[in-house]
């Protein structure tokens, strides 16, 4: 059984943090496994969840991404 994903576990994504993002292994997340529909947020890597000044560095860039799509 895995533990389900909450939102401090994933990262909205676009052209500019997706490319960090697929090289630390994390892909879209995907909420239903009988369908091809993928959303913006990957899975934040676990080393970067570990590192705390890390991990506010990819939610800064993940938030500017979300203030940018909501204006």
């Amino acid at each position: 059984m895995t533990t389900p994903l909450t939102a401090f576990d994933m990262g909205l994504v676009d052209d500019v943090n997706r490319s960090a993002f697929e090289a630390a292994g994390s892909g879209p997340f995907k909420p239903y496994a009988d369908r091809d529909t993928v959303m913006s947020y990957y899975e934040v890597p676990p080393d970067v969840l570990e590192a705390p000044e890390a991990l506010i560095e990819w939610a800064k860039c993940s938030l500017a991404i979300q203030i940018k799509g909501a204006r």
